[in-house]
């Protein structure tokens, strides 16, 4: 006798799959917007923003296991709006504390200097949160036992 489930966004997926999805969609798109605005800029330097995006995803992977228990908490509390607001002040206090450390740890300067080269990748992450949380349509599926 077949009978049905629905699967939602939320649970298709493992938390820390997801995770590691936005953490690869931030650092790609960051790199790409990066490395776009660089180009306007100063066209003969496309390195730099490579060697800033390799850079920026061996230190940002050091976050995954900070950023985990946000997507662990929207993939139990999963409503949709609460889904996605959790995994977005995830992605947002990820990057502050991220942020304030690198602030504190390197001598980089006053913090807009630093929010200049990590804009693009706190925009790629609010993206990425924003595309694999989205709304969707349950889908049934039909199993046969």
């Amino acid at each position: 006798m077949p009978f049905t489930y629905l699967s939602t966004p939320a649970t298709g997926q493992s938390a820390l799959v997801r995770t590691l999805w936005i953490w690869l969609l931030s650092n790609l798109g960051g790199t790409a917007l990066l490395a776009l605005d660089f180009s306007f800029k100063y066209p003969t330097d496309l390195a730099v923003p490579l060697v800033v995006g390799l850079m920026v995803a061996l230190l940002s992977l050091a976050c995954v296991p900070l950023a985990w228990p946000f997507f662990a908490m929207s993939r139990h509390a999963c409503t949709e709006l609460r889904c996605r607001l959790l995994a977005l002040a995830g992605v947002l206090v990820v990057f502050g504390v991220a942020h304030m450390a690198l602030l504190h740890w390197l001598p980089i300067g006053p913090p807009s200097s630093l929010l200049s080269f990590s804009r693009p990748y706190l925009g790629a992450a609010v993206l990425a949160v924003a595309w694999l949380y989205r709304p969707r349509q349950k889908t049934s599926k039909v199993v046969y036992a």
